[in-house]
C-alpha cells in the first residue's frame, strides 16, 4: 500500500499541482477524484450545459486564447476565486461576491475544487468563513 501511494506521488506530485500557479483539466480531474467528487464535468464555459445535474468547472478562455480562469458552478451556485460577478450564461446562479485570489497569483483551480469539496460537503459557509478576516 505505501509503495502504491509514493509511486501515485511520483506520477501526480500532489504538492507540485497544489503549488502550481496554473492548472490543467487533467490536474484537475486527478484531483476531484483524490477529493471524492464524482462527475464533475470539466470543459470551457461555451461548454456550459445548464442541464446537466452535477458540479462543472469551466474555463473562461476557449480553444483559441487557451485558458485564462477556472470558476465552479454547483447546483444554483457559482464560484469564482475573484469575486467577479457571473458571465451572462451563469447570470441567474447564486453568488457570492467575496474576493478571496491575489491577482497575481493563478491558483483559481484550486480555489474551484476547495469550494467544491466543501459544497459536497453541504458546508459552503464554512468555505467563505475560511477567507473572511
Amino acid at each position: 500500500m505505501v509503495r502504491k501511494t509514493k509511486s501515485i506521488y511520483k506520477e501526480f506530485n500532489f504538492k507540485k499541482i497544489l503549488k502550481s500557479e496554473m492548472t490543467s483539466k487533467s490536474d484537475l480531474e486527478f484531483m476531484c477524484g483524490k477529493l471524492g467528487l464524482k462527475n464533475v464535468k470539466i470543459s470551457w464555459l461555451k461548454d456550459y450545459d445548464s442541464n446537466y445535474s452535477g458540479p462543472q468547472i469551466l474555463n473562461l478562455g476557449n480553444n483559441t486564447i487557451g485558458g485564462t480562469h477556472w470558476i465552479a458552478v454547483d447546483n444554483d451556485f457559482y464560484f469564482d476565486s475573484f469575486g467577479i460577478t457571473p458571465p451572462p450564461d451563469l447570470e441567474h446562479l447564486q453568488f457570492t461576491p467575496l474576493h478571496i485570489q491575489n491577482i497575481n497569483y493563478g491558483f483559481c483551480g484550486n480555489y474551484c475544487l476547495l469550494w467544491l469539496y466543501y459544497s459536497k460537503m453541504g458546508e459552503l459557509d464554512q468555505f467563505y468563513n475560511l477567507f473572511k478576516y
